[in-house]
């Protein structure tokens, strides 16, 4: 009855999705790994871009990493990306392009984790395997009146009330109910098909159900950023593949000691970085993530050579289609807005008539 009742709401109230359109696997990988770092509106024009440029596993294989981070660009955790263009690799050389459809030999894709495996296996394949992502683990913690409960719990729990006669229907009308009305704040439950079965609804404890899990310590880290930009281009760096913006290219950078440490050029010539000039600071550009608080500190410069290996100049349009972080272009929209203020300050020439 409760799995009637909640398939039967499902098919009403669903939101319509572009990927929902199909029982491709690689477009639901590509979907679930897009919706588990960002909003889904959010998603949606990176999704239908992204299968523009790479309809299948072999397209994006085929694809320069640096051409898809490009697109990855805005998304963040770009570490998913360059493992998803790993694991569409290993399809092509070991699978003959072919996603395969087992639990055991789709998790040992690159990035590939339960929740994933859970949710393609299910909706593409039509296999009773659970998929729980936050809005799932809030509707069953509710369900069952839970207050903490674990991962292996809640998995648990997930793969009693799966449909097996419809999987990949009931995995996203349950991850639907928690986004639509099992919400983390006021919650719709009068609305909700799974009223009668709910625990919590039953004690009055849905506003403390699940517990919220405990804040990461957010760490600040200052890092001096150096804007070397000529009618030739822009210097960039590609960063290391693991710590922050890995595998991105972006201007060199240097952790600075402290907010209020000022720059002291032969602390950075000693790690590599000469100056020909003094340095312009320009406004700080903050970047949040999960763990840590990024702030940069903007310096318009003009790099001695030689400069390292992995440093580039780049050129406006071969930048469009490098992979960058957000932040490069705020910290260029501020170099250009100094540049504008200097040249409107500065004395003009008069025109001789």
């Amino acid at each position: 009855m409760a799995r009637g009742r909640l398939r039967a709401w499902f098919q009403r109230c669903q939101r319509e999705l572009p990927w929902r359109r199909t029982r491709d696997p690689w477009a639901i990988w590509v979907s679930e790994v897009m919706c588990q770092q960002t909003r889904v509106d959010s998603a949606i024009p990176y999704y239908e871009r992204f299968m523009r440029l790479y309809p299948t596993t072999a397209d994006l294989a085929a694809a320069p990493v640096d051409e898809l981070l490009s697109l990855w660009s805005g998304l963040g955790y770009y570490s998913r990306a360059r493992n998803l263009h790993r694991a569409a690799t290993q399809v092509m050389r070991d699978h003959g392009g072919r996603i395969p459809c087992t639990e055991s030999e789709f998790r040992a894709l690159p990035g590939v984790g339960a929740y994933t495996a859970g949710a393609v296996l299910s909706i593409a394949f039509e296999q009773p395997v659970p998929a729980v992502d936050g809005n799932v683990r809030r509707v069953l913690s509710r369900l069952e009146d839970l207050a903490a409960p674990t991962n292996r719990q809640l998995t648990v729990i997930a793969d009693s009330w799966i449909d097996r006669r419809a999987p990949g229907e009931w995995t996203q009308a349950l991850m639907e109910l928690g986004a639509l009305l099992c919400k983390p704040i006021a919650p719709e439950c009068d609305a909700c098909p799974l009223r009668e079965e709910c625990r919590a609804r039953r004690h009055g404890t849905v506003a403390e159900r699940p517990e919220p899990r405990r804040p990461p310590k957010v760490k600040e880290v200052h890092l001096w950023a150096f804007w070397d930009e000529t009618a030739a281009g822009l210097v960039l760096e590609r960063r290391p593949d693991q710590g922050i913006w890995g595998g991105l290219w972006m201007v060199p950078l240097l952790a600075r000691e402290s907010a209020a440490a000022p720059f002291d050029p032969r602390r950075a010539a000693a790690a590599g970085i000469s100056l020909q000039c003094a340095a312009q600071p320009l406004p700080a550009v903050i970047h949040l993530l999960t763990h840590r608080r990024i702030l940069l500190h903007p310096l318009r410069v003009r790099l001695a050579q030689p400069w390292p290996a992995e440093w580039e100049r780049v050129s406006g349009e071969a930048l469009s289609r490098r992979g960058t972080p957000t932040s490069l272009a705020r910290i260029g929209r501020a170099a250009k807005a100094q540049m504008d203020r200097e040249w409107l300050a500065a004395p003009q020439e008069k025109s001789v008539g």
